[in-house]
């Protein structure tokens, strides 16, 4: 893991709304995460309706979809999973994903691209169809990355510096800092669900 995801996952624990500072235009791509809670629906009709939302969203984008695929989860007695779905638009730069356990009203939705396209009015575009389409859903999360920041100079710092929405700013991940190996699961969010 890249420091800086270190970084961000070591703060998940806060309950804090992160943000990066910004993305660098040296970086190779930006990766986008956004985690919603209170999306409390029908898992197969909100997982064709999100496939089909996140595909439009990227052709609206003038993004190139390369496939697309949806997977109702927890739906006869074969399988471990909870209620939900896993859906994926495959893109020529990368991915836009959602995963949603139903049952719980949570769902994650990642936009990442490495090209020419920027994710920002992609996520916008897609947190607005999730919105109008459960109105009851709040976004409790959304974290810009930049990534493939090895495409930068050795000799400069990565670019993000992460602030929460309290304005207190976390320690700034760089190149030169020693990351120990990661032995243990990293804790669960402590974000409350309301219901």
């Amino acid at each position: 893991m890249t420091p800086l995801l270190l970084a961000v996952l070591a703060t998940l624990g806060t309950g804090e709304n992160l943000r990066t500072g910004g993305a660098s235009s040296s970086a190779g791509g930006v990766h986008i995460v956004m985690d919603f809670d209170g999306f409390v629906v029908d898992a197969s009709a909100a997982g064709e309706w999100l496939l089909n939302a996140m595909s439009e969203e990227v052709a609206a984008a003038g993004v190139q979809e390369v496939h697309r695929k949806l997977v109702v989860l927890g739906t006869d007695e074969l399988t471990t999973s909870p209620p939900g779905f896993t859906s994926a638009v495959l893109i020529d730069e990368s991915h836009v994903t959602a995963h949603c356990y139903s049952d719980r009203g949570w769902l994650a939705v990642d936009v990442f691209t490495c090209g020419r396209h920027e994710p920002t009015r992609l996520a916008d575009a897609i947190h607005a169809r999730i919105a109008a389409y459960a109105p009851q859903a709040r976004c409790v999360q959304r974290v810009s990355m930049p990534r493939f920041l090895h495409l930068r100079p050795k000799s400069e710092d990565p670019p993000a510096t992460l602030h929460s929405h309290r304005t207190s700013q976390l320690p700034v991940a760089t190149s030169k800092m020693r990351v120990p190996p990661v032995r243990m699961a990293v804790p669960p969010c402590r974000l409350a669900l309301r219901r």
